[in-house]
């Protein structure tokens, strides 16, 4: 199991282990593998190509899901987790969703999704938070 670490899942991976999907969990001996906003945070599920295994992961050292990185996963066992950054995928200015990538993963045998984000203001949702703030009381 890949995941965050909670209150720093953008910063941190944490790896855990069981004999079976139902568990017990165990946390990997060197948890958190990675502390590294650019790479930590997982981007889909893990992948073969050619032999080798990759795993995805979200770049928010400037946003939450700026970009995504594809790292190579050179040593993984219950002792020791090691992997290298080989790859970057990163929004095109042209797309509709050009803010962020926050996943990249297997779809079938020859498909990939991406899921892309984008800044779109809306005035709706703007004006109930305004709402909700202004009907706060303020604090002196």
């Amino acid at each position: 199991l890949f995941c965050g670490r909670r209150g720093d899942a953008d910063a941190s991976l944490e790896l855990y282990h069981a004999a079976t999907l139902d568990g017990p969990f165990v946390a990997h001996a060197t948890n958190p593998v990675k502390l590294d906003a650019a790479s930590a945070r997982p981007a889909g599920a893990l992948f073969e190509h050619e032999g080798r295994l990759y795993r995805p992961s979200q770049d928010c050292s400037r946003t939450y899901g700026g970009a995504v990185v594809v790292n190579e996963v050179l040593e993984l066992s219950t002792a020791a987790y090691r992997e290298r950054p080989v790859s970057r995928v990163e929004p095109d200015p042209s797309w509709p969703y050009n803010a962020g990538l926050h996943t990249l993963s297997a779809f079938g045998e020859n498909a990939t999704l991406i899921d892309a984000k984008r800044h779109h203001f809306n005035c709706d949702n703007f004006a109930r938070v305004l709402r909700r703030k202004l009907s706060k009381p303020l604090r002196r």
